[in-house]
């Protein structure tokens, strides 16, 4: 979970001091969820269909791989974590996670947890972390889905801005709804 807090800080440097308000251009219309074709990490065993046209890079420190709608600071970054063990989303991992958002914040009090809750993925029980973060006189709204595959745990951190978010949360979560693990 000490991954939670780097990519929190690496969130930081990728939107500096401010965070630009503009509305997204909307994929195949207005308020529509379109998605663009299936990509498959054979090496990490997951598949995703990222939102349309946009960047894709796996090489990004930290993560295995980072979808980007760079003009409207949109972002999916992916990640995993071996684990000594099955997990599961019960009390003690909330409890868990809990703790690390605590402890986020404590390091970053631009950092505000608004929600967690057990969530879905693909139909794969889950669970999601929402918060905001202070970006300069803007906010970005993350969204952390934290998703159990045997002896690894999946990370999926979406995040865009909160002036934008009723645009691109739609959006965002169609993508990751569409996550699998395929090894």
């Amino acid at each position: 979970m000490k991954k939670v807090t780097a990519a929190l800080l690496l969130l930081a440097l990728l939107f500096g001091p401010t965070l630009r308000a503009q509305t997204p251009r909307a994929s195949g219309g207005e308020g529509t969820q379109y998605l663009g074709p299936v990509y498959v990490s054979q090496q990490h065993g997951f598949s995703i269909r990222p939102p349309a046209r946009w960047w894709m890079s796996d090489s990004v420190s930290g993560f295995l791989v980072k979808f980007s709608e760079t003009a409207y600071e949109a972002y999916i970054l992916i990640d995993a974590i071996k684990l000594p063990a099955p997990i599961k989303l019960d009390r003690d991992f909330v409890e868990y996670v809990s703790k690390q958002n605590s402890e986020v914040k404590k390091s970053m009090p631009a950092f505000t947890v608004v929600s967690n809750r057990a969530a879905r993925v693909n139909g794969v029980s889950s669970y999601r972390t929402e918060a905001l973060f202070q970006a300069g006189p803007n906010q970005a709204l993350i969204s952390i889905y934290y998703i159990p595959a045997g002896s690894r745990l999946f990370m999926i951190m979406t995040i865009c801005p909160e002036v934008t978010a009723r645009k691109w949360d739609p959006i965002l979560s169609s993508s990751v709804n569409t996550f699998t693990v395929t090894k």
